[in-house]
């Protein structure tokens, strides 16, 4: 529901994540890059919702799809609420 919001067309056409957990991008550790929500309460505030990024070697994440993924799910939370509460940002931790 949430990629149909996105601007660019890759983030579109991105599979489901056949994870527990959910999220979006080919299945293969090694060769896909993954988004996966992240389900480890322990370092965000219960008002959060995180994901993990994840690289292979193969497929990289740039900025600007993060950047529309992020939008885009920030634009369905907002329309299911029918208000404009939820905002988003991208933090990058090591």
């Amino acid at each position: 529901m949430w990629r149909s919001h996105c601007k660019l067309q890759s983030n579109k056409n991105l599979p489901d994540l056949d994870r527990v957990e959910g999220g979006l991008g080919g299945n293969n550790n090694k060769i896909n890059k993954q988004v996966r929500f992240n389900m480890d309460e322990g370092w965000f505030k219960k008002d959060s919702i995180g994901i993990i990024v994840c690289n292979s070697e193969d497929e990289k994440w740039t900025a600007e799809q993060l950047d529309d993924l992020l939008q885009a799910f920030v634009k369905t939370c907002n329309a299911i609420i029918d208000a404009d509460y939820i905002n988003g940002c991208i933090v990058l931790t090591n």
